[in-house]
């Protein structure tokens, strides 16, 4: 397939951010709601609604214990990804063929993803802080200190990986006359 989302016929890297950003806020709520199902599951269990057996309710308690570690590494796993999926946008924004010409480009294109991840930024914040049905996310924030950062700095951190990716983008060196 030539030219796809990550092809070298791509003249420019901010769909890539689009794509990277949409990738964290999708895997940060992935990570909350299945936070908040095994909460409840772990709840019914534990207060004994599932099942009485004295056997089966320690080894039950031993399993939610070994779960509160389980978040954490899924909250350091949003880190992970982020730096990974950085690096592979670093990678592709050297090997995109560029010309100094796309620089206003890319800039309008800042703007616009500053809105995009705003947008998500905000959706975030009010999943997180939602009333009603949603009231359970808000302590599911509580089990991933550093997914909430990243959200909510999600248009900063966006706008220091453009910078970075423009900066090889357009700063390597090309040979030959072009």
């Amino acid at each position: 397939m030539k030219g796809g989302l990550f092809g070298r016929n791509r003249k420019g890297q901010i769909f890539q951010v689009v794509f990277v950003m949409s990738v964290i806020f999708f895997a940060v709520l992935m990570f909350m709601i299945f936070s908040y199902v095994t909460n409840l599951f772990f709840g019914a269990v534990v207060t004994g609604q599932v099942t009485s057996d004295a056997t089966t309710q320690a080894q039950i308690e031993m399993v939610a214990g070994q779960y509160s570690t389980l978040s954490h590494t899924l909250d350091y796993g949003i880190v992970i990804l982020l730096i990974s999926l950085t690096i592979g946008l670093i990678i592709t924004s050297f090997l995109i063929p560029s010309h100094p010409i796309f620089l206003a480009v890319n800039v309008l294109g800042i703007f616009i993803l500053v809105l995009i991840c705003m947008a998500l930024s905000n959706a975030y914040g009010e999943i997180i802080t939602g009333e009603g049905a949603d009231a359970g996310f808000a302590s599911m924030a509580d089990q991933y200190p550093i997914s909430v950062y990243v959200m909510q700095y999600l248009p900063y951190i966006s706008v220091v990986i453009v910078g970075i990716t423009t900066i090889v983008m357009f700063a390597k060196w090309q040979s030959g006359a072009g």
